[in-house]
């Protein structure tokens, strides 16, 4: 699995910590219901590239660390 789009889906946070992927590179997560992100939800997707969260709840980024971003 390359590129997951879960937009539309009217999705909360809580599927975050279940999007693990090795090879995932592209997510796609616009016009849900996220309303907050956790900085460690990133190293379940270690190669990811792109990131779409347009059109969520999003009331805060939280800062990312270096050991949260993966390489």
């Amino acid at each position: 699995l390359v590129s997951l789009n879960l937009s539309n889906n009217s999705l909360d946070a809580a599927i975050l910590p279940l999007i693990t992927s090795s090879t995932l590179t592209s997510l796609i997560l616009t016009n849900n219901k996220i309303q907050l992100l956790s900085p460690d939800f990133l190293s379940g997707v270690p190669s990811l590239q792109t990131l779409l969260l347009g059109r969520n709840n999003l009331r805060e980024l939280p800062a990312f660390t270096e050991s949260s971003v993966p390489r």
